[in-house]
């Protein structure tokens, strides 16, 4: 890599002296991306937002809040949000089909517990994802706190993107057995669905140069 990029250093001078003209050197750093206004109003609303849906979560993993006022919180917001990305897609700094997309697969989730309501506790170790969420964010958004929020992103990004929605994977499988056939493989695939959605999330969230190191490790 740093023979390459002294070789293009080396044509860029080259060119420069047949021109008569010094070379231009070319900037390392692309200019940071600048958020549309619609986007900023999204995230300044989901940092209230957040916070609330996970604390609800763990509470409800704790058996503090009953699953039910959880999954109808989830259900409002995740309806909110849908409306709001049809209206206006720029409100996500990307992606917005995808995340839309997510979002009706976490109504299938939802309507569970509604029809099943001894399934509300699960909304809650879903919902905990918020949380991460939550810190995405707060380290886009808060700049000056950013050296807190990227480490707190990564410490909640894998025990509930990785460990926890994989894991109610196969508890969805088992605890709808007495459920019909098409019952349990919605669920199930629903649940399966979001984990390959943190597979998309993990790549997008890994930094450009780690990915770029990577590529040049794994040859």
């Amino acid at each position: 890599m740093g023979s390459g990029g002294s070789a293009v250093t080396a044509a860029v001078g080259a060119m420069a002296t047949v021109d008569n003209k010094p070379a231009v050197p070319a900037a390392r750093n692309p200019a940071p991306r600048i958020l549309p206004r619609n986007s900023l109003i999204h995230d300044q609303f989901n940092l209230y937002v957040l916070p609330v849906l996970g604390l609800m979560a763990l509470l409800g993993v704790l058996g503090l809040v009953d699953g039910m006022k959880t999954t109808a919180v989830f259900t409002l917001y995740i309806l909110v949000d849908i409306a709001w990305l049809l209206l206006q897609p720029d409100a996500v700094p990307a992606m917005p089909h995808v995340i839309i997309f997510h979002h009706l697969i976490v109504l299938v989730l939802l309507a569970y517990p509604m029809r099943y309501p001894h399934f509300a506790i699960f909304c809650n170790w879903d919902g905990l994802v918020e949380i991460n969420t939550f810190f995405l964010i707060a380290k886009r958004q808060v700049k000056d706190w950013r050296w807190l929020y990227t480490p707190l992103f990564w410490i909640s990004f894998f025990p509930t993107r990785f460990l926890i929605h994989p894991y109610l994977v196969l508890k969805f499988w088992q605890v709808t057995e007495s459920c019909s056939l098409w019952e349990r493989l919605l669920v199930t695939a629903a649940q399966l669905c979001l984990c390959g959605f943190n597979v998309l999330f993990l790549q997008r969230a890994i930094p450009r140069d780690i990915k770029q190191k990577l590529r040049v490790y794994l040859g």
